[in-house]
């Protein structure tokens, strides 16, 4: 008895947020009378998670190995307006002001967040939070409390341009084509290590898995403007996402130190790498995130990114990451941020008040967190 509930469980844990989703998109079409699955409302909801969306792949990394990073929203302030301050104060071309900002609004603080929190054993959540204020009164200064306007064209670009249509369809056939192959590969390579036969249902799975995605995301962008570049930039970073986390002994040592990280220790794992580089890998892409937001308005405020660290944990813990550690993926992430983004844009359709959508969230990640700890004691 014990055993099943272990295996329901676990698939809910699996899957439960994807139903949750799929259900949300079903009901929100209906109640819209397909306004929710019109190409315009599609695109506008694919550039709405570019943001909250990347800060989160970083942050899952963080809370993988059970920390916490507070300052992300700080930090896409700072990195909004040293960017503005480098291309319209000072004119420097955006090759230079992107790396420039990049190293002093993301590297600089989260080596302070991670290697600080773990050399001298401070919890994160005092670190970040320490950060969090300081990052935001050198914003001020830097902005002298008023927003900076950007007029330069290529800044503008990470943020406003669009990828013409014939462009797009390419763009898409292409990661068709690449990620079928991939597949093939992996595949291949899998059933020869283990000596089994090509598992062709888990391929027919990953194709249709791809052709509905790159399909809904065809009718978005293609049924309207083309394809943000700022989606592009998001897509980026969640392969770099899954390539650190899948691919690399770094990934595999962030679940090792979220899962037990005394442990994790004494087989020999120097904590501190994977604990920095995870810190400073969500600060980087927080202070871009910055950017892109900045691009986007044309103008950086230095009270950007507001309690996006909020925003930003809540799609973490939706997606199924454990805010003690050892358990999630980059994935689960991507289905959190998508259901929270889902929610926003079906209560904006629907005229749902601003204070009732505060509590609809809240209750949310409430019962994402309840789900959390009732599956971690059947497991125990």
């Amino acid at each position: 008895m014990i055993g099943h509930k272990q295996d329901a469980f676990k698939i809910l844990r699996q899957y439960g947020t994807l139903i949750v989703l799929l259900l949300l998109v079903i009901i929100l079409s209906i109640a819209t009378q397909g306004t929710f699955f019109s190409s315009r409302n599609l695109s506008n909801l694919a550039k709405s998670i570019v943001i909250i969306g990347s800060i989160a792949i970083g942050m899952t990394m963080v809370i993988l190995m059970a920390g916490i990073d507070l300052s992300v929203g700080s930090i896409v302030a700072l990195g909004g307006i040293t960017g503005a301050y480098f291309s319209t104060k000072l004119g420097l071309p955006v090759y230079l002001v992107i790396p420039i900002t990049l190293f002093l609004a993301g590297v600089i603080p989260g080596f302070i967040n991670g290697f600080l929190s773990e050399k001298f054993r401070i919890h994160p959540f005092v670190i970040t939070l320490g950060i969090m204020v300081i990052a935001r009164g050198v914003t001020l200064i830097i902005a002298k409390g008023a927003t900076i306007g950007i007029t330069q064209k290529d800044f503008k670009f990470i943020g406003q341009f669009d990828i013409p249509k014939n462009i797009s369809i390419i763009i898409i056939i292409s990661v068709f084509i690449i990620f079928l192959i991939s597949v093939l590969i992996k595949e291949r390579i899998e059933a020869k290590h283990n000596e089994t036969k090509i598992n062709f249902n888990k391929i027919i799975r990953n194709i249709f898995g791809s052709v509905l995605v790159l399909g809904v995301l065809s009718y978005a962008f293609i049924g309207h403007w083309g394809m943000p570049f700022m989606f592009i930039i998001f897509c980026c970073i969640v392969l770099f996402g899954l390539f650190i986390q899948n691919q690399t002994k770094i990934g595999r040592y962030m679940y090792a130190i979220g899962g037990n990280n005394l442990a994790a220790r004494l087989s020999g794992i120097k904590v501190i790498f994977p604990w920095t580089f995870g810190f400073i890998t969500t600060s980087v892409i927080a202070a871009f995130s910055g950017m892109i937001l900045a691009a986007r308005l044309a103008g950086a405020e230095p009270n950007a990114g507001n309690a996006y660290e909020l925003d930003v944990i809540a799609a973490v813990v939706v997606g199924g990451t454990s805010l003690a550690g050892g358990v999630g993926s980059i994935g689960g992430t991507l289905i959190g941020i998508l259901l929270l983004a889902v929610v926003g844009n079906g209560m904006d359709l629907l005229g749902v008040g601003s204070y009732p959508k505060l509590i609809i969230r809240g209750t949310i990640v409430i019962a994402a967190l309840i789900f959390d700890a009732v599956t971690k004691k059947v497991k125990s």
